[in-house]
């Protein structure tokens, strides 16, 4: 057992083995490094109020790792099999996890600001969990990381980049929630956001989300040059926006329901098999597409829908609704 008190520490352990089954550090401004050690601290605890931790191209440190601060700064670069859990608490917390493997297996970040950066990373977090105010989490150019990730928080900014096999089950629920997946392949089986104000942008990525299900007040959604996204898509909120361009084979079955909803296919081929669109106020625009909704059913109290330059959409159409202005301009091979 190590144990360090007081009020400035540094202490750096570098190219160690075996040292420490337990490792605690409590003080005012702490400093630590871990760099190329091996089997040191299985319970590794950390206390203070600025708190800065390093692990660099360290092997099978802390089974537990815990860290609880005011202003914390902690970084694992080119690790493996660090801390099966890990477990930061404060005020303001930055984490970087960048070239890591096996790191983890559950992570929790629970803070009032908190960034976190996973950067080519694999196998890290089988769950990860992170709770707070303000929160910004980047995952970039990651595989297999998360088969389960829940963030919780008031505003919550989420970028998914060029990542493969991220989350099996994604849950976002927030005030203010913007998420960015680009250039992504087969994340998340099941993606779940809620929240106040809602805006998700899908750009070229493949494979995403076999369910989508967004609830929340006012949602914009985005899904730019997109493949195989999301065999269920279900929207549902008071004011809906949402526009598909240059996609292909997204949603076989698309939902969405809502108070006022606005929502645009430009340029798709092979969306929605089945099309459903529930609502008060329902404009929805179909602008130079092939082969869309095999049934299209919008249902609302004043409906407009535009069908433009469009060739085999909807075997089957059905709008039902109070006041219905529908617009069929340049079509071929539309069967009403």
């Amino acid at each position: 057992m190590i144990i360090i008190i007081g009020g400035n520490i540094t202490t750096t352990f570098k190219k160690c083995k075996g040292i420490g089954k337990m490792i605690i550090i409590i003080g005012g401004n702490i400093t630590t490094t871990f760099k190329k050690c091996k089997g040191i601290g299985k319970m590794i605890i950390i206390i203070g109020g600025n708190i800065t931790t390093t692990f660099k191209k360290c092997k099978g440190i802390g089974k537990m790792i815990i860290i609880i601060g005011g202003n914390i700064t902690t970084t694992f670069k080119k690790c493996k099999g660090i801390g099966k859990m890990i477990i930061i608490i404060g005020g303001n917390i930055t984490t970087t996890f960048k070239k890591c493997k096996g790191i983890g297996k559950m992570i929790i970040i629970i803070g009032g600001n908190i960034t976190t950066t996973f950067k080519k990373c694999k196998g890290i977090g089988k769950m990860i969990i992170i709770i707070g105010g303000n929160i910004t989490t980047t995952f970039k150019k990651c595989k297999g990381i998360g088969k389960m990730i829940i963030i919780i928080g008031g505003n919550i900014t989420t970028t998914f980049k060029k990542c493969k096999g991220i989350g099996k089950m994604i849950i976002i629920i927030g005030g203010n929630i913007t998420t960015t997946f680009k250039k992504c392949k087969g994340i998340g089986k099941m993606i779940i956001i809620i929240g106040g104000n809602i805006t998700t942008t899908f750009k070229k990525c493949k494979g995403i989300g076999k369910m989508i299900i967004i609830i929340g007040g006012n949602i914009t959604t985005t899904f730019k040059k997109c493949k195989g996204i999301g065999k269920m898509i279900i929207i549902i909120g008071g004011n809906i926006t949402t526009t598909f361009k240059k996609c292909k084979g997204i949603g076989k079955m698309i939902i969405i329901i809502g108070g006022n909803i606005t929502t645009t296919f430009k340029k798709c081929k092979g969306i929605g098999k089945m099309i459903i669109i529930i609502g008060g106020n329902i404009t929805t625009t179909f602008k130079k597409c092939k082969g869309i909704g095999k049934m299209i059913i919008i249902i609302g109290g004043n409906t407009t829908t535009t069908f433009k330059k469009c060739k085999g959409i909807g075997k089957m159409i059905i709008i039902i609704g109070g006041n219905i202005t529908t617009t069929f301009k340049y079509l071929r091979g539309l069967k009403e």
